[in-house]
């Protein structure tokens, strides 16, 4: 999920979640010195330096606890694109969005303001966390 498919309470209950795992990230001094390699190389870095704390932010966005959460390696690659395509979640670490726009998002270049509008102008958003559960068995 995108944080603007979060709403209200909700949206309060997912931010102070983020909150931890996002701080721990941008406290580690090899992720800030990953950024400069563009989209990719911080996401590569990210799950290097802190793999706990990207499992909880995907945790945290598919309405799972932390601790519940499992993935395969096909699940991670789909939720990590999930993450790469978010410009909201991805300033959150100072980045933009470098990824192809795919239907329904929006280009690189466009600021976190012109998202949030742009995102209301979709489909209407089912306001459960629930909206997307990934099958988490092992294949």
């Amino acid at each position: 999920m995108r944080l603007s498919d979060f709403r209200d309470e909700q949206a309060l209950e997912v931010i102070a979640k983020l909150l931890e795992p996002v701080g721990a990230i941008a406290a580690n001094e090899r992720n800030a010195a990953a950024r400069s390699g563009g989209v990719f190389g911080f996401a590569s870095a990210l799950l290097q330096n802190n793999p706990r704390e990207v499992l909880a932010i995907f945790a945290i966005l598919n309405g799972e606890e932390p601790e519940a959460y499992h993935c395969s390696a096909a699940g991670l690659l789909y939720d990590l694109i999930e993450l790469l395509g978010d410009p909201e979640l991805l300033a959150l670490f100072g980045l933009r969005s470098r990824t192809a726009a795919s239907s329904g998002s929006v280009s690189e270049n466009t600021t976190a303001e012109g998202t949030r509008k742009a995102s209301s102008d979709t489909a209407p958003r089912a306001e459960s966390s629930g909206t997307r559960k990934r099958s988490t068995a092992s294949t």
